[in-house]
């Protein structure tokens, strides 16, 4: 029966109230609004009657945005008191609108699109019936947009509900508000401050519209899960609002507050799992327009929060500290000032303290001062540094810095080399490796010295793998260095060590040194001057000890001066350089001065300096030598045997020649078990290796086997070409003749004229099958040289005996060869003791010959020439 009273109601009245509701729309409002259709109904909204009207659709009143979407709903409800009704008194007590949009725009000349009342002077002399005496407005489902494109502002949000409650149309009443809202953006020009967040809030504003005050009492806001309380008072003025407001909360959840930073910071926190409570309480006060901000200052405090890395269950844990912010005199952004002050947390088995103080946000300046004690094995998985394994170490670290951060979101390292820093880093037993390195770094430790960009190494010392290191000096531009790829590192050092191994310094892989996997490469950041003083240093098979030297780094190339150390049972000076500027070569460059050096030990040392003509297992004795050397290596250290030049002047004492190829192919003329191990007084002589071949110029070796003149080049390959000049009797003599092969194969020969007959061969050919003729070609040099000799016996004779040529200086006396010249001997077998009877008539010969005179001796000269004079 009600119901059917009602829809009789319905019926009635509907014509009147639609009828006096079209007729109040288009007296105020100027903006052209379309609805679908109108309903009257006093069941919908009951205890209220209510007029909807259905797919509203409303555009905006400026002339850009005319044919744009002010607003639409899907119902806006009028809801009205069924007593007034019936008495014709249309009051509108409730508004009411469901499923819609609103877009708020002000453009760029500052023309608003929803100004869609009309002014008053178009509506005083229209009457209407419809009423409003407002008790409540309620909003669901809408979604809301404004842009202010004068101030590049974008806000919107999406209202899940919203119901606003009071007296609207008194002086003075309470407003209950309660809403609930995804505050979807909220961005001032290129920044996003807000994007995504669920907003809950549930206030009583006491409205006085006489003096346009709002207070506030006990407003319940939740922003994300996080709880505020708000209390105050909000002015609205003509130019803004002034506020005095108090916010609070006592228990603010530290992982819903980094739910709240941008998707870029939050993602660098995944790793993390953290927890913990803050507590905060501020004021905001003053006033709120276009050039001026109020005054805010904000208390907080953190205590037992936790920071854990989720994969090592590293914590920093029982987090306190205490905090504030302000704004400053001038409540602004350049005033502003954050201090963290008490900081107290528990790093695993250390723990850090200090205090933090930002000021000046728009050129931000800090000052930090600190106290921390970590672990290394605890740090280092804690900060996700992969580069570094088998981590160990405690550092203690004093800092103090301050200076000017460029952008507050980003501390860069031009901040950092800009800042005013000073303090100490104390490393204790610091052991790790560099991933995929086989060096291993231990018991490390020393005094860091920071200087601004600049660290003071005092007694900085350890090991790397065997070798030990202590080193103290300035590193400038470190911090630089390590942080940036573009950054340089000068050092100014000495080092000081006891052994270092060369060879697992520059491994550059897990290999063994046996797998010479080494690899030379000088960084162009770097640049050193080093002091060094190195008790005992090995590389491969060279190795020396009490070596000193200053060694810098420019631009890649590596210079050793003054170098000087005891090596191979001698002593050694001289210079190096090592240039790894040109990609994919080191050009090694040398200097040295050798003394009382084991011959051996020298060839052993430096590989057979890149051959096996000569080697280690050849040579024996004491040598001198003075070597200059150029070569080309590649990076991993293997020799380009083309580029080594080296020219030695070389002196050996106490030499012996073992197993020396070349010569055992002398066998034919000379035993072979003297010329396997042949040794001598000394021996002197320049040995140049260039173009894979080594030069021997002529030399003499006066030897336990025999005596000989000996020059030729051998290239690395054994290809050969040697030249001997040796003595016939050392031949045919005792020292020869057990092994003798051949006895007339040598061809011509030549009398010194002291007795001894000479001899030339040659060798060329290959090692492997060497080929040995007679060396006529030195032959014939031998002879004219002897000529030469001759003329001038000659023009001595004439000078001694006539007195001709005494102007010529170069002329000496003869010297008396009757005591020298001997009766040439030669022994076959070792049974043949008795020498070949002398011919009477030979030596009356000579007796008649010693009795002559100076002229005698030039006329049987002149009478008995020798060979010499005989061949062109």
């Amino acid at each position: 029966m009600l119901l059917g009273s009602a829809i009789g109601l319905a019926f009635f009245f509907e014509d009147d109230v639609k009828q006096f509701a079209v007729k109040t729309i288009n007296t105020y409002i100027k903006s052209e609004v379309k609805v679908g259709e109108i309903e009257f109904s006093f069941i919908k909204k009951f205890p209220s009657a209510s007029l909807e009207f259905k797919n509203v659709l409303a555009y905006g009143t400026t002339e850009s945005t005319n044919t744009d979407t002010l607003f639409q709903f899907g119902s806006i409800f009028m809801e009205f008191n069924i007593w007034s009704i019936l008495n014709k008194n249309y009051t509108v007590n409730k508004l009411s609108f469901e499923e819609g949009a609103v877009n708020l725009l002000i453009d760029e000349d500052g023309k608003e699109n929803f100004i869609i009342w009309k002014e008053s002077e178009e509506t005083t002399d229209v009457q209407t019936d419809l009423k409003l005496s407002l008790s409540s407005v309620h909003f669901e489902n809408v979604a809301f947009q404004f842009e202010n494109q004068i101030k590049q502002l974008f806000f919107s949000n999406y209202i899940h509900q919203l119901e606003l409650n009071g007296a609207f149309t008194s002086n003075n009443y309470d407003l209950d508000f309660d809403t609930k809202f995804q505050l979807i953006n909220y961005q001032q020009g290129s920044t996003t401050y807000v994007e995504n967040r669920t907003v809950e809030l549930s206030a009583v504003f006491k409205i006085d519209r006489t003096t346009n005050v709002y207070t506030i009492k006990n407003a319940q806001l939740t922003y994300d899960r996080l709880p505020f309380k708000i209390d105050g008072s909000i002015k609205n003025l003509e130019s803004g609002m002034d506020l005095d407001l108090s916010i609070a909360s006592d228990n603010v959840s530290i992982p819903a507050i980094i739910q709240l930073l941008p998707d870029e910071q939050k993602n660098t926190l995944t790793a993390y799992q953290i927890d913990g409570n803050a507590l905060f309480n501020g004021i905001i006060k003053g006033l709120v327009t276009d050039s001026q901000s109020p005054s805010i200052n904000f208390n907080f405090q953190v205590e037992k929060a936790s920071f854990i890395h989720q994969e090592s269950d590293v914590a920093l844990h029982n987090i306190s500290l205490n905090g504030s912010y302000d704004n400053g005199s001038e409540n602004a952004l350049r005033t502003s000032k954050l201090a963290l002050e008490n900081i107290n947390a528990k790093f695993g088995k250390g723990s850090i303290n200090g205090g933090l103080t930002l000021t000046d946000f728009n050129d931000p300046s800090y000052i930090f001062n600190g106290n921390l004690t970590l672990f290394l094995e605890e740090l280092i998985p804690f900060m996700n540094v992969t580069a570094l394994t088998d981590v160990k170490g405690q550092l203690d670290i004093h800092l103090q810095t301050k200076g000017r951060i460029a952008k507050l979101k980003e501390f860069t390292l031009d901040d950092w080399k800009k800042a005013q820093t000073k303090g100490e880093v104390v490393l204790t037993n610091v052991n790790f490796k560099l991933k995929d390195k086989p060096q291993e770094y231990k018991n490390i430790s020393g005094n860091l010295e920071l200087r601004n960009n600049d660290i003071k190494a005092s007694n900085f010392k350890g090991q790397i793998s065997r070798s030990d290191f202590n080193f103290n000096g300035t590193l400038n531009n470190l911090i630089g260095f390590l942080f940036s790829e573009e950054q340089s590192l000068k050092m100014d050092a000495s080092l000081r060590s006891k052994r270092i191994f060369l060879d697992e310094l520059l491994l550059s892989d897990k290999s063994t040194p046996t797998d010479s996997a080494y690899q030379l490469a000088f960084s162009e950041r770097i640049s050193f001057y080093l002091d060094c003083k190195i008790d005992s240093l090995s590389f491969s098979k060279f190795s020396f000890s009490s070596a000193q030297a200053f060694v810098s780094l420019q631009s890649k190339v590596l210079k050793a001066s003054g170098v000087s150390f005891k090596t191979m049972q001698g002593e050694a000076t001289g210079n190096l350089v090592v240039n790894t500027a040109t990609k994919g070569k080191v050009v090694m460059t040398s200097e040295a001065q050798l003394k009382h050096i084991s011959i051996t030990d020298l060839f052993n040392d430096f590989g057979n300096f890149g051959q096996q003509t000569i080697t280690a297992q050849n040579l024996k004795g004491i040598a001198d030598c003075d070597i200059e050397l150029y070569s080309e290596w590649t990076p991993q250290l293997i020799l380009d045997k083309k580029s080594l030049e080296v020219h030695a002047d070389l002196k050996i004492e106490k030499g012996e020649l073992i197993n020396f190829a070349s010569l055992e192919a002398l066998s034919d003329y000379i035993a072979l078990s003297d010329l396997k191990h042949i040794k001598f007084a000394t021996l002197s002589n320049q040995i140049i290796i260039k173009d894979e071949r080594i030069f021997i110029p002529s030399f003499d070796i006066n030897s336990s086997a025999l005596n000989l003149k000996l020059e030729g080049s051998h290239s690395f390959e054994n290809d050969i070409n040697y030249k001997f000049q040796l003595l016939l009797n050392d031949i045919l003599g005792n020292k020869a003749k057990a092994a003798r092969k051949k006895q007339s194969e040598f061809g011509q020969i030549e009398d010194d004229g002291l007795g001894k007959t000479q001899l030339f061969i040659k060798m060329t050919g290959n090692l492997s099958d060497p080929k040995i003729s007679y060396d006529t070609d030195a032959l014939r040099s031998y002879w004219k040289e002897g000529l030469q000799n001759e003329k001038k016996v000659v023009k001595s004779m004439l000078k001694e005996e006539f007195g001709l040529f005494k102007k010529d200086t170069t002329l000496k006396s003869i010297p008396d060869r009757s005591t020298k010249k001997q009766t040439f001997e030669m022994e076959w077998d070792e049974e043949e003791n008795q020498s070949r009877p002398k011919d009477v008539k030979e030596t009356e010969t000579e007796k008649k010959k010693s009795k002559k005179s100076g002229f005698g001796k030039f006329i049987d000269k002149i009478a008995q020439p020798n060979e010499n004079e005989f061949e062109e």
